[in-house]
């Protein structure tokens, strides 16, 4: 819905970056990384105490424990209070989760945070409780269970082809601990106490009905362990905030800023009403979000805390009342709303070695605005254009933000996300297909009332927040690696390794036919290995991890009492994942052999092997000849349609395959992350020209860096041929990078709102855009503390160009840079 000029003028005028908000930005930007043994210690203690307990309660009384043994820290000026560490940017490790990473980083003295080039330090006192808790979980943690499990039910050979050795797939399931993504706005409207009312009330039910159902017996007290997790956690969380509460009124009576004074008088009366009651005003609002944004964190300090969602829907209500009443103006709203913005950036993880590559440098908080509502109507409100002012006037990575586009958007709006695009420069914010993502949720049998309700979550992926967590993805597959392993029948040339059927001596195919059978049987056998192997790791580790928090946020968990590791939301076929990454690579290295090697017959298949080994060393005859054929992203059908024939073959094979407990068709993933990366490091030589080890293509449907040379709109054009957006594939992101001097004016953003249009028209779902200069990129890699402020979008959300590793800087660089 468009807004009054009124509330337009009073957005555009307000000054987000105030000085208690540039204080606040300043001493965040400016603190040094910590990793903190505080959460580790608690959890451990006590698990150690409660072995007679349930599993179920056992985790609730675990995280209870870790958010009553807290630091409670209000920093100076802050409006919205809460923080995971004592530490302004604190991380905490999770060592029930996986001990073996602390011990490696505390033996190796490298311990970062969010990426390779985060350093953090460790306090001594800190470091002896880490790696106490660390040692006791050696054999009992989640990776633990699960690898066990593998090599009992698989032996070692599946070792071969993860991480550490062939790396066709990523074993992500042994490493992360609960999912993200869900955040229920109910809980600003109502409260936690209310769950625990209705926790409390259906616990009573199954207790007088105990001895009437004799074969329910174990399902009963299975939900009545379920019912006390989510009691015992809501209670701790009310808790938690209730400390804040009684810190702000100490620091009130000693505060002789009389402002201040009130401020911190305020914010303990926030504290001590919610989360536990419902949010009566703007401010109680977000400080309900955050304490129970921290309660997931705690719960799982990687992924982070859960997704804000749609914000502006669920903060527009108590917004528009305040306005409304004169209790606020816009400058407050907006000055709130900075503070909360640099709450999201001190957050910090301790990846751990795996995910320092494959996520490097952010938590993955996003925000979605905009959008239609339940009766299709436009959703943008007052609040969706102030989000949009706040985060063009902070200019820092998180909270990622994501506009759900349609054709009936307010077209203002647009502008002003564009503006806010062009003066951030790093993708904030990236744009979304909104009727695409309903309608794909429809054909998953997600009635309208939920499937509208679809919200961004972690990299790319879409959940919905109120009734399930984002989408779990137990492994996801190299496809580069797929067609290396199938160019030299079954065997990876890198390790020697046989990883997959012998499919016949590529020196021996007379067409590309051949070459592409031998790569769709290899493709369908890791499928099939992958499914069976990290399937048992994920009921090893579903037998094990319970998320208490999580299920207590979840919709339907009183009801069916079951934990949201179980299956606890209300759609279990949104749950299934098998992840892909680098089809645009193996079209065009299969577009390189079709012309030079069967068509042109310039080289021999031999000979192309010879390059490949040699990296191109010695053979630039080849790699020139390999470079000029035809590549994706210049509208160009030869190369595009093998694509999309990947593209889409590959969906069928996987919707084929059934999962193994409830027959539920699994769905297709294709991941952004910075796992171009991790993967390419494995990943010799290809005949797109690429030089081995180097990243890979850095999303789903990008052209390679530098390769689409027929403008924007020929990326567009091959990116939209066929709809590759369905209900059983998702996360299809396009990156674009254009230079920071177009966007000058209102002519050119209208023409830059005509190209995404088009995108979105021509079925595309997920399109972002780095508006930069390359020579800056280039200075900034050579000069970070002069650049330190530079935003990129990166995968499915932006970050610090300086926090990157060099090779993704590097990437980043060579990324086509349009002009309109």
């Amino acid at each position: 819905m468009a807004i009054s000029i009124e509330a337009m003028k009073g957005i555009n005028s307000t000054v987000v970056f105030t000085d208690r908000v540039k204080k606040r930005h300043l001493e965040c930007e400016g603190a040094p990384l910590w990793i903190s043994g505080r959460r580790g210690r608690s959890f451990t203690e006590s698990w150690k105490t409660s072995e007679a307990e349930p599993l179920n309660v056992r985790w609730a009384l675990a995280i209870a424990r870790v958010l009553d043994e807290s630091s409670i820290v209000i920093r100076d000026g802050e409006l919205i209070v809460g923080s995971e560490t004592k530490y302004v940017r604190g991380a905490e490790v999770v060592p029930e989760q996986n001990p073996h990473d602390i011990l490696k980083s505390l033996e190796q003295k490298e311990v970062r945070t969010m990426s390779e080039v985060m350093s953090a330090s460790v306090d001594p006192e800190e470091e002896a409780a880490m790696r106490e808790a660390a040692e006791y979980w050696i054999g009992k943690s989640i990776r633990d269970r699960v690898e066990t499990s593998r090599l009992r039910q698989s032996g070692p050979q599946y070792l071969d082809l993860i991480d550490n050795g062939v790396r066709v797939m990523t074993d992500s399931v042994a490493r992360v601990g609960k999912n993200q993504g869900n955040f229920n706005p109910r809980i600003i409207r109502e409260g936690l106490q209310p769950t625990i009312d209705r926790a409390r009330q259906e616990k009573a039910k199954v207790m007088q009905s105990w001895c009437t159902f004799p074969k329910d017996a174990f399902a009963r007290y299975h939900k009545i362990a379920v019912l006390d997790s989510i009691i015992i956690v809501c209670e701790a969380i009310i808790r938690f905030a209730r400390k804040h509460a009684e810190l702000a009124r100490q620091m009130a009576e000693t505060e002789k800023d009389p402002v201040r004074k009130q401020e911190l008088l305020e914010i303990a009366e926030r504290c001590e009403w919610v989360p536990a009651n419902p949010a009566r005003n703007f401010a109680e609002a977000l400080q309900s979000f955050w304490f129970c944004s921290l309660g997931q964190k705690k719960e799982s300090p990687f992924p982070s805390g859960s997704c804000p969602g749609r914000m502006d829907e669920w903060l527009y209500p108590l917004f528009k009342k305040d306005i409304e009443s004169g209790k606020l103006t816009y400058q407050q709203a907006a000055e709130t709303l900075g503070c909360m913005w640099v709450k999201f950036n001190e957050a910090q993880s301790f990846h751990g070695f795996y995910f320092a590559k494959e996520a490097a440098g952010s938590l993955l908080q996003q925000i979605t605005i905009g959008g239609t509502d339940k009766d299709g109507k436009d959703a943008t409100n007052d609040v969706s254009y102030l989000i949009l002012e706040v985060s063009r006037q902070m200019a820092i990575p998180q909270p990622g933000l994501y506009v759900r586009w349609h054709n009936t958007i307010d077209h203002n709006f647009m502008i002003k996300a564009i503006e806010t695009n062009r003066d951030t420069g790093g993708g904030v914010p990236a744009f979304i297909n909104d009727q695409a993502g309903t309608r794909n949720f429809l054909g998953l049998g997600v009635p309208l009332e939920d499937a509208g309700e679809w919200t961004a979550a972690g990299c790319l992926s879409y959940c919905l927040s109120k009734v399930n967590t984002v989408v779990r993805m137990p492994l996801y597959v190299n496809i580069p690696k797929v067609f290396e392993i199938a160019l030299n029948n079954g065997y990876d040339p890198r390790t020697g390794i046989k990883a997959g059927p012998q499919t016949g001596e590529a020196v021996k195919f007379t067409s590309i036919d051949q070459l592409e059978n031998a790569f769709w049987e290899q493709f369908s056998y890791f499928i099939d290995k992958g499914m069976n192997d990290l399937y048992i790791g994920f009921l090893a580790k579903g037998d094990f991890l319970c998320a208490p928090v999580s299920t207590a946020y979840l919709e339907d968990s009183i009801k069916t009492g079951k934990d949201a590791m179980e299956e606890g939301g209300r759609y279990p076929q949104l749950n299934l994942c098998i992840g892909q990454r680098g089809f645009v690579d193996v079209a065009n290295s299969l577009a390189a052999i079709r012309k030079v090697v069967f068509e042109d017959k310039k080289v021999t298949m031999p000979r192309l092997l010879e390059a490949l080994k040699a990296d191109w060393v010695g053979y630039d005859d080849v790699l020139k000849l390999c470079m000029q054929a035809p590549k994706y992203g210049n509208d160009d059908d030869y190369v595009d349609e093998i694509h999309d024939r990947l593209s889409l073959k590959s969906g069928e094979i996987i919707a084929a395959k059934k999962d193994p407990v409830n027959g539920l068709t699994w769905k297709v993933a294709r991941p952004a992350l910075t796992g171009h990366y991790y993967l390419g490091e494995v990943v010799g030589a290809l005949p797109n020209g690429r030089k081995a080890g180097t990243p890979l293509y850095d999303a789903a449907l990008s052209p390679g860096a530098g390769t689409d040379v027929n403008g924007p709109t020929s990326a567009i054009k091959s990116a939209t041929k066929v709809n590759h957006f369905k209900p059983d594939m998702d996360s299809l992101v396009m990156n674009m990078k254009f230079s920071s001097t177009i966007l000058k004016d209102r002519s050119s953003i209208e023409q830059f709102i005509s190209m995404m249009r088009t995108f979105f028209n021509r079925g595309g779902w997920h399109i972002q855009f780095n508006i930069l200069n390359k020579d800056d990129l280039i200075q900034a890699k050579a000069h970070p503390e002069q650049w330190k402020h530079l935003i990129v979008r990166v995968a499915g959300y932006s970050a610090y160009f300086v926090e990157l590793p060099p090779a993704i800087q590097d990437e980043i660089i060579a990324r086509t840079e349009h002009s309109l």
